[in-house]
């Protein structure tokens, strides 16, 4: 396996190996990082992830829920932030 690259997040250490789970109630809006590219996102339905496209030249803003411009969006403020909210092992940099 390759090194730690922040900006690669197949190179980061998931939990659950990078296997998106829906653990909200099945009506409640649900979403999660793509652990593959900063283009798609996750969003849950009834109970189910399923890999959602941003628009052309959009980025995954998971602090706004919202496919977003990349200005402001560091894959290192979403690697922190993922690492915050459990997704990701605590710091590997």
């Amino acid at each position: 396996m390759a090194g730690f690259d922040i900006n690669d997040r197949s190179s980061w250490n998931w939990v659950n190996g990078g296997e998106v789970t829906c653990e909200l109630s099945w009506d409640q809006d649900e979403y999660h990082l793509d652990p593959e590219s900063a283009v798609h996102f996750y969003q849950c339905s009834n109970g189910v992830p399923h890999r959602q496209p941003c628009g052309p030249g959009m980025v995954f803003n998971p602090r706004l829920m919202v496919c977003d411009h990349p200005q402001g969006n560091s894959e290192a403020e979403i690697y922190d932030w993922a690492v915050k909210i459990g997704q990701v092992a605590p710091d590997q940099r």
